[in-house]
């Protein structure tokens, strides 16, 4: 199975409910088919580039990803389980995720 193949996958799991407001001006996209292809054509970093930044930048792994759209962006809520078990809600960037 190609890496394309396995985050079409993981997106699935991730991505499980339709496009919902999760504040006044952003809507995440929770359709794994619908974010799937926004992130290809925005060349926006894809789920398996979120897992290794989870344990790089948050020395953890995602729970929950959900990518949402706020005013001319797209970015990221991640649920991330840190390796001392502690869970964070953070935003990432999703096309300058080190940012």
């Amino acid at each position: 199975m190609g890496g394309g193949a396995l985050s079409g996958i993981v997106l699935a799991a991730l991505f499980a409910v339709p496009l919902h407001s999760a504040g006044a001006s952003e809507q995440c996209i929770s359709d794994w088919a619908k974010a799937a292809a926004i992130v290809q054509q925005g060349r926006m970093i894809d789920v398996d580039g979120l897992s290794v930044l989870a344990r790089k930048k948050f020395d953890g792994q995602i729970m929950t990803a959900k990518l949402c759209k706020g005013d001319d962006s797209y970015f990221y809520r991640l649920v991330i389980r840190r390796s001392d078990g502690r869970v964070e809600r953070v935003k990432v960037d999703a096309l300058n995720p080190t940012k």
